[in-house]
């Protein structure tokens, strides 16, 4: 039986697999994300042959990748990621350190809506769109059945449309005014900022709480702010993808719903063009992009490169 490895390297932390050649996950961990190339291959290496011992794998048929861009799917590198704070990323090099055979890498979030679409509510659905709201932004897009990859394997980089054109705040990829710089776990300070005009809170997670435990008005009034702009987000990716369904994932999105997806449906409909889809939060949690690698590893998608 054929047995395949899996990654979903993030921004905060790194998760990793052992499955079958039918996609059933039967060994998994996680670690924190190195913030250095040299640390990260270490410790992917270190984590997958520990892995492989626990679930009694000599080798594995091939191994699949969930990562965050931009990146190369031709050269299996990571180009820069302004998350990790790294200019270049040799990923599959990192993964020849213990294995040798086929590799595909996928954008994290081309994994994400693959994962959904097989294991997810995206189940039988040919127009499909995946968006994560997190340590950054992203989303994923299934067109006819199709996954969209673009020329490099960025199509879909939503996070990076600009939805203030004052241009006030950079984002973490260098360029001004993206959704991701004010909306994402990092970019929701920025937002602050912007709303309250001084820094109030250290982390996104100390807003939340003041917004949820306090009922803090300041707090509340820049998450309204934070869902106009999520709503906005969310239309372009309807108007530009005509989904039918269009699910939602990511630590900010899940572990904050009411606040995050709810309060950005209510005012969804004054952005929106093309007939609205259905809307919900994943039901495979923070596992879409791991479940897309393992896809990926056992049926490489239409168009995507295997490197060998």
């Amino acid at each position: 039986m054929n047995t395949v490895g899996a990654v979903d390297l993030g921004a905060t932390w790194t998760r990793i697999a052992i499955a079958d050649g039918d996609g059933r996950i039967i060994a998994r961990r996680r670690f924190k994300t190195p913030r250095v190339e040299k640390a990260l291959r270490r410790s992917l290496a270190e984590a997958f042959r520990g892995l492989m011992e626990e679930a009694g794998v000599g080798r594995l048929d091939s191994v699949g990748v969930a990562s965050i861009g931009p990146l190369s799917m031709k050269e299996g590198v990571i180009l820069g990621a302004p998350n990790l704070g790294m200019e270049r990323i040799d990923v599959a090099g990192a993964i020849r350190e213990f294995h040798s055979g086929p590799l595909v890498m996928l954008n994290d979030c081309n994994a994400a809506v693959l994962g959904e679409r097989l294991y997810g509510a995206g189940q039988g659905v040919d127009n499909l769109a995946y968006l994560t709201i997190s340590t950054g932004i992203g989303c994923g897009a299934i067109v006819n059945g199709k996954l969209l990859f673009g020329k490099d394997g960025n199509a879909a980089e939503a996070g990076h449309v600009v939805v203030d054109y004052k241009l006030r705040v950079r984002c973490g990829c260098g360029g001004y005014g993206h959704w991701e710089a004010l909306c994402s776990g990092k970019g929701l300070l920025n937002l602050a900022k912007l709303v309250t005009g001084r820094r109030r809170w250290r982390t996104a997670q100390q807003l939340f709480e003041a917004a949820e435990k306090h009922r803090d008005r300041q707090a509340r009034l820049v998450l309204r702010e934070a869902a106009r702009i999520n709503a906005a987000g969310m239309a372009a990716i309807i108007n530009n993808f005509d989904p039918e369904l269009l699910t939602i994932g990511g630590g900010v999105a899940l572990n904050h719903r009411e606040l995050v997806i709810e309060w950005a449906l209510r005012s969804l409909s004054r952005y929106v063009l093309n007939r609205m889809p259905r809307i919900t939060p994943t039901p495979l949690g923070e596992e879409a992009p791991l479940l897309g690698a393992v896809a990926a590893a056992v049926n490489p998608p239409e168009e995507a490169v295997v490197l060998r």
